[in-house]
């Protein structure tokens, strides 16, 4: 929403032909008439580099300032950018994404880390994981498409998609926000309907979600602080 179109690729996604050279001729013809007021301007190509490279040194030419001009990085591959793309914002409550563990309209999409997974999760739920451990053993989410995790994601939604196919997907992250944005986005990049995925708002972090998982074998669990809490007021 917002953004000026001006490509500088040809419609074989090169960079190095004539009908691009003709392109790059545009560019430089008709960018001053759009960008007419003194703000950061923004670069997105497919991924990040050879067309924001070149729209940078266009911009140059053109006359704007280098401090102006910023590369979106990952361009088109990045989730963010591709859930921005969709232009939608579903979501469920917690208490609804609960009383749809059994339901066959609803498939639960949980995709915290799978070592998240094997100690709580609802009923039912399908892990496929955005977030993961890195080398250091912190918790980070896939940026882009190209991220590993992401290929496998789009790998299991293409090789199933009776899975989803006529039925909501409701997606669980840690707290219904960037994990929840890049599933959604990879969902509806592979063959999955946009208007059929819906966020859980609150995502683990909320409190009817969590009191509703369950782990592998089955079996639900408390913390002991919730226990001691529970024990107290005699609930």
């Amino acid at each position: 929403k917002g953004s000026i179109s001006q490509s500088l690729f040809d419609d074989n996604n090169k960079l190095d032909t004539a009908e691009a050279e003709a392109l790059e001729k545009a560019f430089m013809e008709e960018i001053p008439s759009k960008i007419t007021e003194d703000k950061p301007i923004y670069i997105i190509c497919n991924s990040g580099a050879r067309g924001a490279r070149a729209a940078a040194v266009l911009l140059q030419r053109a006359g704007y300032d280098t401090s102006r001009i910023h590369t979106i990085t990952g361009g088109a591959t990045g989730l963010e950018v591709r859930y921005a793309f969709l232009g939608t914002n579903n979501a469920v409550t917690g208490a609804e994404a609960v009383a749809a563990v059994d339901s066959n309209d609803v498939v639960i999409v949980d995709v915290r880390t799978k070592e998240n997974f094997a100690n709580g999760h609802l009923k039912n739920s399908l892990s496929l994981p955005v977030f993961y451990l890195n080398e250091e053993g912190k918790q980070v989410v896939a940026e882009t498409n190209q991220d590993p995790y992401a290929i496998t994601f789009a790998k299991y939604v293409q090789d199933n998609p009776s899975t989803f196919s006529g039925k909501k997907v409701y997606v669980l992250c840690n707290s219904g926000q960037r994990g929840a944005r890049a599933a959604t986005a990879l969902l509806a990049d592979n063959g999955v309907d946009k208007n059929t995925i819906y966020t859980i708002t609150g995502g683990a972090g909320d409190e009817t979600v969590k009191g509703a998982f369950v782990t592998v074998d089955g079996y639900k669990f408390v913390s002991g602080t919730d226990a001691i809490a529970a024990a107290k007021d005699g609930s």
